[in-house]
Formats: C-alpha cells, structure tokens, sequence
C-alpha cells in the first residue's frame, strides 16, 4: 500500500547484464548498456489504483542467432488507493444568501495537488497549500455569485460549483402603532404597519415574543403579548431577511392596570340666613355657596372632568386635561344653589385608559 505517487524502486543485479524496468506494461527505464550491482529509479505515478512493476535483466550469453540470453524477471503489485486523492471542499454559504462581502473556502487535497479557480468567469488567486490544506478568501460583489472550483486529484479532476447571493439592504420595515411610550391596561398591544413580503414580523415585549406574517400588500397586524406586571417596556419589532439582514423598530410601552386617585372634599358649605317670612305666599329660599377643592394624585391623568350637583340638577360643570394641575396641588370649584342635598362626581382617564368615578 503506498501512501503517496512517488514511487522509489530499488534492486541489485549479481552480475553483468542489460537491465529495464517496466511499470504496468510500460518501459520506464533501460540501463543502455550492461552493468551490474545496486539500482535505483524514482518514479512518478501518474494514476491511483494497482500497479504491476516489473524488473527485467539479460546476461551476455547470448550468440546471435544461436542462443538466446538468459532472462531474469521480477514483478510486485503495489496499489495506490484513491481515497488518499479524495479533495474535499467546506463552504457553508453556498446557495445561501449572505450579507458579509467576504467569505472562506476550505480545501483539502492529496499530496502535492493543486487547485484552481473562477470568480464569475474571472481567474482566483492562489494561496500556498500547507499540509494538504488552504483556505481561500473571496470576496463577493453584490448580487449573485457564481464561483467554479478545480481541485485535482492525480488522474482526475473534482469540480465544485458554488453560488451565493450578497445582499446587504435590510427589510423595509415602518411600524404605524402604536406610538411610543403609549400605555395600555390590555394585557396585548396591536402592533401594525409595513414590512417586506415573504418574511415574518416579530415582536419582542421583554422576552415575550409573538410573531405574524407579512401580507401580500406589505403589512402586518400582530397581536402582541405583554408583561403581566405593570411597568415600561421596551417593544422591539424586527425582521430578518435570508442573507440575517435586520430591520428593528424600538419603542416604550407602559403596561398600566391601576385606576387614577384623586383627593376631592368640601372646602366651604355656606347659606344665608333663611328671610323672614312674609304675611302671605311662599318664602323664598336661602342663598347657598359651595366650594370643592380636587387635587390629583395621579401623574398620568389625561382628562378629568366634575359635576356639582343640587338637589339633582346640574349646578356646575368642568372638563379638562392632567396638565391644568401642578403636580397635588389642589383647584378649587365654586357652586351656588339652595339649600338640600349636594353632590360632587369627579371622572379620571389615565393614560392607559383605567378610569374611575370619585
């Protein structure tokens, strides 16, 4: 069994004679004349597989046309395996789609094979192989690549043929809502907007990801999973193409579930004194004046609104937002009526949409 193609044969002749060496039938080497001793002969092989070498010497007894010489003869097999030669070839990109402009190809070869290669049509460049081994540097252009590789194996010739596709544009992604740092009591977030058709949109809430299809039209609509524990939260929307090009949308969202307070009490109930009743008719009530002081206690607080009511009927009305109050402190509302029974409804919106009645 031999290890390589370099083949040395060595004999010895014990006396005078005319020599030659035959390799699978084929002369490699005479001796052009009679000699006799120790020989040897270094030998290329030119294929893998088994071998007949033969050694072949005739001494000077011959007369011409009267006695042949005598001939001796000796023959090995020796066999060179194939497997030895096998090239391999190692490119996980290929028929992928990259987004690196650079990327490697290994190879292995048998002992002193060399390569070749070609770049759409165009000549690589060589690197030195050490140790039946080379790594190969390409660098891609934009689009589609084809590259051919040659890589020999003594009498044959294994040929690769690889493809990759560079593409280094991320999807198109624009998320439409919802808006950042909106808050919600719902325990989901409809996620909406426009994306690249083909790949799926996902939607990471705090590790919690939910995910839905690109339509056709290019948009997406996507129920998204939040924390069940109220607090802000970063909601990262992404897509990410064949060639892990990423397009990523970050934003807040507030998980709120607590109904907005307030501090709401009767700061001044006055009447006059009820008038002297005439000699005749009905006497007239009393005047009354009212004050309730509201103070919010909430920050989030996006509309408020009061009603002062009398014996029933609306008396006084407001409406407005959380920035008509300066942090706690309080506002005051003025009624007047007759007096009876008086009410005071506060309504509260947060942020989040949680209300409450006061």
């Amino acid at each position: 069994m031999l290890l390589d193609h370099y083949l040395e044969i060595a004999w010895n002749v014990s006396e005078s004679s005319y020599q030659w060496v035959e390799i699978n039938g084929e002369n490699m080497w005479s001796s052009g004349q009679f000699r006799n001793g120790s020989q040897n002969l270094h030998v290329e092989l030119a294929r893998t597989g088994n071998h007949t070498i033969c050694i072949f010497a005739w001494d000077s007894t011959a007369i011409e046309g009267v006695v042949d010489p005598n001939l001796s003869e000796r023959c090995i097999e020796v066999n060179l395996p194939e497997e030895t030669y096998w090239p391999t070839l190692d490119a996980p990109w290929n028929n992928t789609h990259v987004n690196k402009s650079r990327v490697w190809v290994n190879l292995t070869l048998g002992p002193d094979q060399s390569y070749q290669w070609w770049h759409d049509g165009l000549n690589g460049s060589k690197y030195v192989v050490e140790n039946g081994s080379v790594t190969v540097p390409i660098d891609l252009n934009l689009g589609e690549n084809i590259l051919i590789f040659h890589l020999d194996a003594l009498e044959k010739t294994f040929v690769y043929e690889l493809v990759a596709e560079l593409d280094q544009t991320p999807p198109e992604l624009v998320v439409e809502s919802p808006q950042d740092g909106h808050a919600t009591y719902h325990s989901i977030a409809n996620v909406n907007g426009f994306c690249e058709y083909g790949l799926m949109v996902f939607v990471n809430v705090s590790g919690i990801i939910s995910q839905g299809n690109c339509s056709e039209a290019g948009t997406f609509s996507i129920e998204a999973n939040l924390p069940v524990i109220e607090g802000e939260w970063y909601l990262i929307t992404f897509q990410i193409d064949l060639a892990g090009n990423r397009a990523v949308d970050i934003r807040t969202i507030v998980t709120d579930k607590t109904a907005p307070s307030a501090n709401v009490i009767w700061s001044q109930t006055e009447c006059d004194r009820k008038p002297t009743a005439p000699a005749w008719g009905t006497p007239e009530d009393a005047d009354c004046f009212v004050k309730v002081d509201l103070s919010i206690l909430s920050q989030d607080v996006v509309e408020w609104s009061i009603v002062i009511q009398n014996g029933g009927v609306d008396v006084f009305s407001q409406v407005g937002t959380g920035n008509d109050f300066d942090g706690m402190q309080p506002k005051s509302f003025d009624a007047q009526g007759v007096p009876g029974e008086w009410s005071a409804t506060i309504d509260l919106i947060d942020a989040a949409d949680n209300r409450q009645r006061l």
